[in-house]
Order: C-alpha cells, then sequence, then structure tokens
C-alpha cells in the first residue's frame, strides 16, 4: 500500500467518523441502533473494498439496510466478483449481501503508429453518374 492509499484510508476513516458523531447526536428515534450500524457497515465495507488490492474497490456502490449489505458497480472479472461478495460477507455485523456487480471485461485496443502532425482522410465514397 502506498503513501496515498493510507492517506485516503485514513481521510475515509475521519470522515467517517465524523459521519457516524453526527448520526450519533442527531438520531433520536427508536431506530438508532439500526442506522448507525447501518452507517458502520457500509463505512467499514467501502474501506475494506477499497484497499483490498484484487478488488481495487474504486468502482464498488455499497450500500446497507438492517444488516443487508448491497454491492453494486463494475468489475474486470468474475473472480473478482466473488472476492467483493467474500470480504462483504467477512465483515462483523453482515447478515446477508445482495451482489448486484457487474462484469465488464476490460477490452484490447489495437495501438495504431502513425507519422505525428499527419493527417489522413478516408476516401471518398464512389457515386455513380445518371445520364
Amino acid at each position: 500500500m502506498n503513501i496515498w492509499t493510507a492517506l485516503i484510508v485514513c481521510g475515509a476513516l475521519v470522515i467517517g467518523g465524523v459521519v457516524v458523531t453526527g448520526w450519533a447526536n442527531g438520531l433520536g428515534n427508536v431506530n438508532e441502533h439500526t442506522a448507525l450500524n447501518d452507517i458502520w457497515l457500509t463505512t467499514r465495507t467501502k474501506i475494506a473494498l477499497f484497499t483490498d488490492a484484487r478488488v481495487m474497490g474504486r468502482e464498488i456502490n455499497v450500500e446497507s439496510t438492517q444488516g443487508l449489505v448491497m454491492i453494486r458497480g463494475n468489475v474486470s472479472s468474475d473472480e473478482t466478483k466473488k472476492t467483493a461478495e467474500n470480504i462483504t460477507k467477512g465483515i462483523d455485523g453482515v447478515k446477508s449481501v445482495q451482489n448486484d456487480l457487474q462484469v465488464v471485461r476490460l477490452f484490447s485496443r489495437e495501438v495504431i503508429k502513425d507519422k505525428p502532425g499527419v493527417i489522413t482522410l478516408p476516401d471518398p465514397p464512389c457515386q455513380e453518374r445518371s445520364n
């Protein structure tokens, strides 16, 4: 893990702590415990997916409701999709996981080497003459 990843993770933890503290102070209803748990589960899941090199969870959205964690977004393979689900299941407090990740295969592009500064135009289409 490089320094920037460590700083981002620390920043996410600080922001998560502020959010959890704000919710703890702002909620005054019966569902306070559940709301705090859901926020905490979402934060922990996002951090776990973001910091795992196998998943690279930058394109994964996480939501949680009463212990059900929903993961959505794009991943590069079926293996990555399963790994993300297993990481999420391994987080303390997760009751179930709804895995809505889409596998989007990376495609390879052919590199075209051309002369710099030269623009080539396609040949114009042939037009038939009618007499």
